[in-house]
C-alpha cells in the first residue's frame, strides 16, 4: 500500500490511508453523533416547551372554572397542614398585608379558615376546610383526560413516561 504526504503550514506530513480512512471514518461518526445528539435535545426543548404551555392554559382553564386565581390556589396547595399567615406569606413570597386579603377572599368562599394557633392565641393557623380539601382534589385530578395524547398511552407507556420524567427532574 502506497502512502501519500499532505502538506500542512509549509511541512509535509507522511499519512497512510489506512490510518486516515480510520480516522475520517470515526470523525464522520462523531460529526453524526454530534448532529443527533443536537437534534434531539432540540426536539426535547420543543417538546418540553409545549408540554409546558400546555400544561399552563390546562392549569388556567381550571382556575377559571373554579373561579380561583393563581396565588388563591397556591395559598390552598401549601395548606397540607395548618400554616401561620405569616410562613404563607414567606412561602408565596408575599407581603403579610398580601396574604391578608387572600385569606379573606378564600375564607369568604368557605375554602379555608383562621384559627387560634393552640400554642400561641396571637398566631392565626391558616387551614382548610373541607370544600377547599375537595376544591384541590379536584383540581389536580383527571390530568389524563385534558391532555389528549397522554389519554391514547397504555398503562405501561406511562409508567415509563413517568418514570422518565421523575427521572429528568431528578426525583428519584
Amino acid at each position: 500500500m502506497s502512502t501519500f504526504y499532505i502538506s500542512a503550514l509549509s511541512t509535509w506530513t507522511r499519512y497512510d490511508p489506512i490510518v486516515v480512512t480510520r480516522t475520517s471514518a470515526r470523525a464522520a461518526r462523531s460529526t453524526r453523533t454530534a448532529a443527533s445528539e443536537i437534534a434531539a435535545n432540540e426536539a426535547l426543548e420543543r417538546a418540553f416547551t409545549v408540554l409546558a404551555e400546555n400544561m399552563r392554559a390546562l392549569f388556567m382553564r381550571r382556575l377559571d372554572a373554579a373561579d380561583l386565581s393563581p396565588p388563591q390556589f397556591l395559598t390552598l396547595t401549601q395548606l397540607a397542614t395548618p400554616a401561620p399567615m405569616r410562613e404563607m406569606a414567606a412561602r408565596l413570597r408575599c407581603d403579610a398585608s398580601n396574604m391578608t386579603g387572600l385569606a379573606d377572599r378564600l375564607e369568604e368562599r368557605g375554602l379555608l379558615e383562621r384559627r387560634a394557633d393552640p400554642n400561641d392565641r396571637r398566631v392565626k393557623l391558616l387551614t382548610l376546610t373541607p370544600a377547599g380539601e375537595k376544591l384541590v382534589g379536584e383540581m389536580n385530578r383527571n390530568v389524563i383526560h385534558d391532555l389528549p395524547g397522554l389519554a391514547t398511552l397504555s398503562l405501561a407507556e406511562r409508567e415509563q413516561l413517568a418514570s422518565l420524567i421523575v427521572a429528568v427532574l431528578g426525583l428519584s
